[in-house]
């Protein structure tokens, strides 16, 4: 049997009841947030700060944040967002380029975990993916951390070799980020400075000098990688 408030199972019925007689969901009239015992809600409802913003009544500062980081307010224009991070290189569609992606496509797909010291989203890119959708990426984090964090930046890309006419996957590593030093996000005008930042670099030039040698040219950008960590160096 399982409690349908806090969704601890048990074995024996005669346990469930007397759990059940204590664990009973309880709201907050004001932030709506759920509790699992009345106690748990007396607490909150102890410490609470009563921060009013914009006629709505917020029980703590953290709750304010948030709900601060959630609202979509005009965003400082930048220009040339709308163009693609890098443009067709001719050989998206090669046999080749297909294969190496398939070969390493655990390291590219989509994927989101969590360490002890980074928070790490990895997105897997298309030669039609612009500054524009790496903007709306980054603001979607911004809104969903309530404290400022550091930002870093760094691309999978596939080379191709002129002359032994070989593909080769680079993932993302600590030597191939975008910046020395992460950046530091503490509110919208931050991520405006973290895109200027980003289209001055040229990504493509600038991984173009990672390449091993001349024989080497680009072939394409096809993931990105964003490592989050918050400013007391610690996750969780």
């Amino acid at each position: 049997m399982e409690c349908p408030s806090c969704h601890k199972q048990f074995k024996l019925e005669s346990k469930f009841n007397r759990h059940s007689q204590k664990c009973k969901p309880a709201q907050c009239c004001d932030c709506k947030t759920f509790f699992k015992t009345t106690n748990s809600l007396k607490r909150h409802l102890k410490n609470r700060k009563d921060i009013l913003h914009d006629g709505t009544k917020f029980c703590n500062n953290s709750q304010l944040q948030l709900h601060l980081r959630t609202i979509k307010k005009p965003v400082e224009k930048i220009p040339d967002l709308n163009q693609p991070i890098l443009e067709l290189t001719g050989y998206e569609n090669k046999k080749g380029f297909k294969e190496t992606i398939k070969q390493h496509i655990n390291e590219i797909k989509d994927s989101h975990k969590i360490t002890k010291l980074y928070e790490v989203i990895n997105k897997q890119i298309t030669s039609s993916y612009t500054y524009k959708n790496l903007q709306e990426l980054l603001l979607d984090i911004y809104s969903k951390h309530k404290c400022p964090y550091k930002v870093n930046l760094g691309m999978g890309y596939i080379l191709y070799n002129i002359i032994e006419k070989q593909y080769k996957y680079h993932y993302v590593s600590t030597n191939n980020l975008l910046f020395d030093y992460a950046q530091t996000i503490a509110n919208k005008k931050d991520i405006n400075k973290l895109m200027k930042r980003i289209i001055s670099l040229d990504l493509v030039t600038t991984y173009y000098f990672k390449r091993p040698t001349s024989n080497w040219i680009m072939g394409g950008l096809i993931n990105l990688e964003i490592q989050i960590s918050n400013l007391n160096g610690a996750i969780g």
